[in-house]
């Protein structure tokens, strides 16, 4: 039998491997910091850049249907650099500093060894290298989450400052205060808490009842986003029927564990990595369970810290499933994310224990399918949609005295998009890009013209040439140009051929024929901005 590695459980170079981690997570998630923002992203940008200080609570409370924290870090990360960047900032770091606090939880429940594992897992996870560098509150509420069990873990050691209370309850409030979602991980772990350290429940029920007390002024204003329409709209993004819905389950599991949040699994990590991180995860536990069986070995013991991570690796799967039944659907995989670090805890625990050649192979074999879909995560097919080429496009090719329209693809398949009057930070070279076309001023900009461009999102079932500018024909098409991402943009320019027929075109909608619907642009005569 092959010897296990030495080196990995001893103090100094494994901590030495997790630095090394950390500044390999760090790296693979600064790519993103500097794309375009997309989808979500959007109203996190709008409403720290918008706001002051003083309104921002006001904003999230009538806008946002999560809590505030995160949009405070965001707001102060703005004022430090270019606003569409810095407002990445606290996902980058809370991302980095993931893989540490996994290592560190790791010691404290399942072993050095497993900790390392997990803490590489974390690093190249390509969900969590997605969300690393969102201006969203899934990075940051991870990373709270992760200190506070470990705070709750080294409450419950012998001999433990009482130090430790007060941060488990200042990280449990503060993760109320970033999502939501955070209630049903804390308890789960008040659940292992209050039954493994029955004894310890004067000191456990006093920090959860400071958690609670601390969360008791924003419960009106969850109450008042309890009504906002973007409830709804999570809540219709689940497929209806028992087949249907239970496969959507699984998708999101796997797509958690090993996939990005808009990639097919098929696209990132790919079937073959996606397979054969399947069968690394089948094989371990066959050769775990042999190892077990054989005479002689001592069968390990199902200790309270592994019965934590297996709760919290299950908390957000199941009870966001229970709650799908009480009327209200919110299984996405980012709303999963704070049960990752535990998922992948657990499998680093199960790598860890494997002996020999075969079990060195399975960890091998999963590392490299998870390495594959961290790698394409850098791909130009992986990254958020590029409105910001498409801009330094149009600044080169196109003169003052242009114009620019943008339509976004949702406006193509039909939907009523939304209209920010605001965002033109993206795009405010010398062009009226984002400027809403309902303003006389910028008609009267696109009527002159005699190039205009045209920006859109590229989707199935229509050429580049479709995008016409709506009014001041005729146009003579001038070329296209085309940029890679979750959804590619495109610009095509058009120039003016004749004498402007405005008077007969202007109140008229545009038709554009996508996979057979006639799409106006709604409203007519009008620029709409990308919402994701």
């Amino acid at each position: 039998m092959a010897a296990r590695p030495a080196w990995i459980d001893r103090p100094r170079p494994a901590a030495l491997a997790v630095g090394a981690l950390t500044l390999l997570a760090l790296l693979l998630r600064l790519p993103g910091l500097h794309q375009a923002l997309y989808g979500d992203e959007l109203f996190t940008y709008d409403i720290v850049t918008r706001a002051g200080l003083g309104d921002l609570l006001a904003q999230v409370r009538d806008t946002s249907i999560t809590p505030p924290l995160h949009y405070l870090l965001a707001y102060g990360a703005q004022k430090l650099g270019t606003p569409p960047v810095a407002v990445r900032l606290p996902s980058l770091f809370a991302g980095a500093a993931a893989v540490p606090l996994v290592y560190l939880l790791g010691v404290r429940t399942v072993g050095r060894r497993a900790g390392v594992l997990g803490a590489g897992f974390t690093a190249i996870s390509p969900f969590l290298i997605f969300y690393g560098s969102e201006a969203r509150a899934y990075a940051t509420l991870a990373f709270l989450l992760l200190v506070c069990t470990l705070a709750l873990v080294r409450a419950l050691s012998p001999g433990a400052s009482r130090w430790w209370w007060a941060l488990f309850a200042v990280t449990g409030a503060a993760s109320l205060y970033t999502h939501y979602t955070a209630a049903i991980y804390l308890a789960a772990q008040a659940l292992w808490a209050f039954v493994v350290y029955r004894e310890r429940w004067r000191a456990l029920l006093a920090a959860n009842a400071a958690i609670a007390l601390a969360f008791l002024p924003w419960i009106p204003a969850y109450l008042d986003q309890r009504r906002n329409p973007g409830v709804d709209a999570v809540a219709r993004d689940f497929p209806r029927g028992a087949g249907a819905a239970l496969e959507a389950y699984v998708n999101r599991m796997v797509r958690l564990v090993g996939g990005n949040p808009f990639l097919d699994l098929h696209d990132l990590p790919g079937s073959p990595a996606l397979v054969a991180m399947g069968l690394a995860i089948l094989a371990g536990l066959a050769l775990l369970l042999a190892q077990r069986s054989r005479p002689g070995d001592e069968r390990p013991v199902l200790r309270s810290p592994l019965l934590l991570l297996g709760l919290l690796a299950a908390a957000l799967p199941v009870g966001l499933v229970l709650y799908r039944l009480g009327g209200t659907n919110l299984f996405s995989a980012r709303n999963l994310i704070p049960s990752l670090p535990a998922i992948l805890l657990l499998l680093g625990a199960l790598f860890g224990r494997l002996r020999g050649a075969a079990g060195l192979a399975a960890t091998l074999v999963f590392a490299v399918g998870l390495g594959v879909g961290a790698a394409r995560t850098l791909s130009d097919d992986a990254r958020r949609p590029p409105w910001n080429l498409a801009a330094r496009w149009i600044d080169r090719n196109l003169r003052p005295e242009d114009s620019v329209v943008q339509v976004d693809a949702v406006a193509l398949l039909g939907e009523r998009p939304a209209l920010f009057e605001d965002m033109v930070i993206f795009f405010d070279r010398r062009h009226p890009w984002a400027v809403p076309i309902l303003l006389p001023a910028a008609w009267r900009q696109v009527i002159k013209s005699r190039r205009v461009a045209v920006a859109y999102s590229i989707v199935p079932g229509f050429r580049p040439g479709d995008v016409r500018p709506p009014v001041g024909g005729p146009w003579r098409f001038e070329r296209t140009a085309r940029w890679h991402g979750l959804n590619d943009v495109a610009v095509t320019t058009w120039v003016r051929s004749g004498r402007s027929r405005v008077a007969a075109q202007r109140c008229r909608p545009a038709e554009i024929r996508v996979r057979r619907l006639q799409a106006p642009l709604l409203p007519p005569c009008s620029l709409i901005i990308p919402t994701g």
